[in-house]
């Protein structure tokens, strides 16, 4: 299946993460940005380059 925008910047690819809604040009689900804004995280932190697994 080709890659379908499905809003400005959110993408389905059923060939990557089982076909779950990502971030655009990434392999971020946005259910993980989504739970960051629920958990009160700011978008500087949400952007943040992260190295290695999350402590």
């Amino acid at each position: 299946m080709a890659t379908t925008e499905v809003a400005p910047g959110i993408v389905i690819d059923d060939a990557v993460q089982a076909g779950k809604p990502l971030i655009k040009g990434t392999r971020v689900p946005v259910e993980v940005v989504v739970g960051h804004l629920a958990a009160g995280d700011s978008m500087a932190t949400i952007l943040s380059p992260r190295v290695g697994p999350a402590s």
